[in-house]
C-alpha cells in the first residue's frame, strides 16, 4: 500500500508514528525578517514561478509578514532527511495529503490567502496571493530545494529555499465575507475598489472576520516544542 492510498486516519496514525520515533525537539526561537521596502515593486514576468499571472502580464510582488514569537511546532522539514531522501519523500506526500485534505474541509471551497515575503538574488520582497491552497502551494514549492512548515501559536508558515534565496509565507483561512469582498474587487465593485492588490491582502490577513487562523498543528494533535 502506498501513502496515496492510506485513509485519513491511516495519515495521522502515521504521521503520529513517526514523530514519536523520529522528530527531535527544535529550540525555540524568534525569526528575525529582513527590512522589506514599502513601496509596490513590479518586475517583468518570467522572474518568479510563485506569482505568474496571464501571459504577457506583470508580476506584482506587495504585502510584509509580520513577526511573531510563539512556540514553534514544525509539521516537516526536508532538512531533517538529508541522508534519507527516498523516506522524505514518503513523509512529504504524507504531509502534502493532510494539508490538503484539511484545507479542502475546514476553508470554504479550499480557499485560502499566503502572503510573506519572496527571497530573491537581488533581495527579499514582501509578497502574497489568494486560491485554492493546493494549488498555491504547488506555485510555491515548484522550484523549491528545500520545505519547511511549521505552527506557531495556531500561524502556519510555510518555509521554500532555492537558488535565489528564502521565502516565507503565512496561510491563512479565507471566510464567505472575504470570498465575498474579493469578487466585488475582481470586477472593479464594492468598497475596496480603489485600492491597491497589497492593501486588500493586508486587509484581508488583519481582520478576522476575512480570515482566520488554520490551528494546524492542534489539529494534527501537536505539542508546541
Amino acid at each position: 500500500m502506498t501513502v496515496t492510498e492510506l485513509t485519513h486516519e491511516q495519515m495521522l496514525e502515521l504521521k503520529q508514528n513517526y514523530l514519536t520515533e523520529h522528530m527531535a525537539e527544535v529550540e525555540d526561537r524568534t525569526p528575525s525578517y529582513e527590512e522589506l521596502p514599502e513601496q509596490i515593486i513590479l518586475f517583468p514576468i518570467g522572474l518568479s514561478l510563485i506569482f505568474m499571472r496571464a501571459p504577457n502580464s506583470v508580476l506584482m510582488i506587495f504585502s510584509a509578514q509580520e513577526e511573531t514569537t510563539m512556540k514553534k511546532s514544525t509539521i516537516f522539514n526536508s532538512w531533517d532527511y538529508l541522508e534519507n531522501p527516498e523516506e522524505a519523500m514518503e513523509i512529504w506526500e504524507c504531509e502534502r495529503n493532510l494539508l490538503t485534505d484539511f484545507f479542502k474541509n475546514n476553508a470554504v471551497d479550499g480557499q485560502v490567502i499566503m502572503q510573506g515575503t519572496v527571497g530573491r538574488w537581488d533581495g527579499k520582497y514582501p509578497a502574497g496571493k489568494t486560491g485554492i491552497f493546493d494549488l498555491l502551494l504547488s506555485q510555491l514549492i515548484q522550484c523549491a530545494d528545500d520545505v519547511e512548515i511549521y505552527d506557531e501559536g495556531g500561524h502556519l508558515f510555510i518555509r521554500t529555499t532555492d537558488h535565489d534565496g528564502s521565502s516565507l509565507f503565512e496561510v491563512k483561512i479565507l471566510t464567505e465575507k472575504a470570498l465575498d469582498s474579493l469578487e466585488n474587487y475582481r470586477y472593479d465593485e464594492g468598497r475596496w475598489r480603489n485600492l491597491s492588490e497589497r492593501e486588500v491582502h493586508d486587509k484581508l490577513m488583519q481582520d478576522r472576520r476575512y480570515a482566520r487562523l488554520p490551528h494546524y498543528a492542534k489539529w494534527l494533535g501537536m505539542k508546541a516544542a
